[in-house]
């Protein structure tokens, strides 16, 4: 067993309009199975080595630096990007909240916490105001450069690592630093020097704020949540090439009912507006955070469950624009869209949430680090072409890397890992929710405090077969609500209980699992078909038109090169291939590098030209109907593999959107 304890990342007040809850600090601890192993890997090998680049690359240079050694040992670091070095500090405090989620586990390798913990408490200015690279090059011009200088957005940072580290480590010493910091910004009412009010340029100190009032009951900062939100749409942010509707400052919070702009951005902003919203009974502000959410899933997301189609902006882009070799989906933007979706389940109680954040986890979020732990990636396309030239971000010749220079993907993937197990199970009066299928157990106490414990056991997502067994239970009846998945078409359940006794039934994704009863030791189980299934994209995305994917269970399946399994045929990933319309898909093993994972074996059609030297050499792209380039269509079989695991045997070609070819005679029907 894993062992990976989770802690409370989002706790709303007893007041809160929120008919779900997360369930208490340690109360859900995932045992073996994917998510459990990618949270172990996150643990011992994703934190020590972000350390070990936060060291190497200059982020705790600058705050070293800062905290004011005397004898000139830590000289000024030199500026080589002002607009990213501004931020460094975030980077820690991801770090630092990371870690300390992690914190309960036996063995979580805290090396250097001490540490960091030590710099920021010395780099401290008297009044409370904490910024590395402000301190360093521009001490006279704290908030003048409000646009630009990065301040808010390290601040929210550093409130949600000091959440962190009380709830998670038990710990007040980054408390104390961070409530100084937000009390320097109190006192200057959230306005610059000449009296601006100072509107974040990238959210996150929103629900920040609101967490830091949910552990102290000081008012004052959800009071000032619900103010930034309020200041922002008004194009105060306009500039800099790129507009006030990449800064979600266009239009007013409340009326801004569609996704647009940065993708992180807006997912950061709705989950401020959710959090706020419930703090302070704002339906309104609640129902415009579900507007945008369904426009965003329904016009904008990728089948990965990956946002950001524009590298230009790392934005969304128009309905329906979502071309495959052109995706950004950045990394942080999973972890956002993970972010908001789960506060708004609890806001809302809408399973179908649930759909999307497991969508999210299992192919975008676990697509942005390497299955050994140490590389990683920033943007995360559907497909790769062969000769692929990397763009801004990208490393030519490989799939993921060690770091970046704008840092912000992997140690937020590391905070996200480190309480994953937090969307497992919530409760609400009467009911106790189980929302993402993982080994796990879990406690979940009644209305009246009476202990309650479940045991989850599964394969899940490679096997369908998930087994809960009720411990204990209570004297009171209440409800076991357990999630279809959409993408299931029914479920088979069966209760046995520990006399024998045995009942079975099938349901249905509409309304789920719901059993009432007195629980007295009883194991439920319930089997998914997880049979391969061939999707289609809505037609109204132009790019994918009259291409198929294949996913099983929440598992999106890409083809990648290299390299080509015995049997299967050369070209894996190639341009020249096209799949026939499949009556049968075969699954395949593959244990040599993802023990425990299906593959899907698919038959297809590889296209010879009559002379692939000429071909090699390029020719016009263009032709007239009936005159294409001569050439057969041979035979071929590829194995697909789980989308969040290519390139982790070597960079090559990828892609998840198949053409579709018909053979002569065959037809839909």
């Amino acid at each position: 067993m894993t062992g990976e304890t989770m802690k409370l990342t989002a706790v709303p007040t007893p007041d809160a309009i929120s008919p779900q809850r997360p369930l208490g600090a340690g109360s859900v601890t995932l045992c073996d199975g994917l998510l459990g192993e990618r949270a172990s890997v996150n643990r011992n090998v994703s934190l020590p080595h972000g350390f070990a680049m936060l060291s190497r690359r200059g982020a705790l240079d600058h705050l070293k630096r800062a905290a004011g050694d005397a004898s000139g040992r830590w000289p000024a670091p030199p500026v080589r990007d002002k607009h990213v070095e501004k931020i460094y500090d975030s980077d820690i405090y991801k770090w630092l909240e990371a870690v300390a989620w992690s914190w309960p586990v036996p063995g979580t390798v805290t090396e250097g916490f001490e540490e960091v913990i030590r710099l920021l408490q010395a780099a401290q200015q008297p009044d409370g105001y904490l910024h590395s690279w402000m301190q360093i090059h521009e001490p006279e011009a704290r908030l003048r450069d409000w646009r630009l200088g990065g301040e808010l957005y390290c601040w929210g940072h550093l409130f949600q690592a000091a959440v962190a580290v009380s709830r998670g480590a038990g710990r007040d010493d980054l408390l104390r630093i961070a409530t100084g910091v937000a009390g320097y910004l109190h006192r200057s009412g959230a306005r610059a020097p000449d009296g601006t009010p100072v509107v974040p340029t990238h959210p996150g100190i929103e629900t920040a704020l609101v967490e830091l009032y949910r552990l102290t009951g000081q008012r004052e900062h959800l009071d000032l949540a619900r103010v930034l939100l309020g200041r922002r749409g008004y194009g105060a942010l306009d500039g800099w090439g790129y507009g006030s509707r990449y800064f979600r400052d266009d239009v007013p919070v409340r009326q801004a009912r569609s996704a647009s702009g940065h993708a992180v951005m807006a997912l950061y902003l709705m989950a401020g507006m959710v959090d706020v919203a419930v703090e302070t009974g704002d339906r309104e502000m609640l129902e415009v955070a579900r507007s945008q959410w369904s426009d965003m899933i329904t016009r904008r997301m990728y089948l990965t469950g990956g946002i950001g189609s524009r590298h230009y902006e790392e934005g969304f882009g128009d309905d329906y624009e979502l071309p495959p070799d052109r995706a950004y989906c950045e990394t942080c933007a999973a972890v956002a869209v993970i972010m908001a979706g789960w506060r708004l389940q609890l806001a809302t109680g809408d399973e179908l949430i649930a759909d999307v954040i497991e969508r999210v986890m299992f192919n975008a979020m676990l697509a942005g680090v390497s299955l050994a732990g140490d590389t990683f990636s920033y943007v995360n396309p559907l497909q790769i072409r062969r000769g692929h030239v990397g763009g801004v971000n990208e490393i030519p010749g490989t799939v993921r890397a060690p770091w970046f220079e704008c840092a912000c993907c992997p140690p937020n993937l590391m905070r996200m890992l480190a309480t994953i197990a937090e969307c497992v199970a919530s409760v609400s009066p009467g009911t106790v929710h189980i929302h993402q299928y993982a080994s796990a157990d879990i406690a979940a106490p009644d209305d009246d405090g009476y202990p309650r414990s479940l045991e989850v056991r599964t394969g899940y997502p490679w096997s369908g077969s998930v087994q809960i067994s009720v411990r204990s239970a209570g004297e009171r009846e209440w409800t076991l609500a357990a999630r279809v998945p959409s993408w299931c078409q029914a479920a088979q359940v069966e209760i046995r209980s520990a006399d024998g006794g045995a009942e079975s039934f099938q349901a249905g994704a509409s309304g789920g699992i719901r059993l009432r009863r007195r629980w007295q030791d009883e194991t439920v189980t319930i089997t998914f078909d997880l049979r391969p299934r061939v999707i289609v994209a809505d037609r109204r995305i132009d790019a994918v038109r009259d291409c198929v994917a294949f996913q099983r269970g929440p598992v999106v399946y890409c083809l990648e090169e290299p390299p080509a399994p015995a049997g299967t045929g050369g070209g894996q990933a190639d341009d020249d291939i096209a799949v026939r319309p499949v009556s049968a898909i075969a699954e395949g093993a593959l244990a040599d590098w993802l023990p425990g994972a299906a593959g899907l074996e698919i038959r297809g059609r590889r296209f010879i030209a009559d002379d692939e030297a000429d071909e090699a050499e390029g020719t016009w792209p263009y032709h007239d109907l009936g005159s294409a380039p001569a050439g057969t269509w041979e035979p071929a079989r590829y194995l697909l593999v789980p989308y969040f695991a290519w390139g982790n045997r070597g960079a090559g070609p990828m892609r998840i959107w198949l053409p579709e070819r018909h053979e002569a005679g065959e037809h839909d029907g």
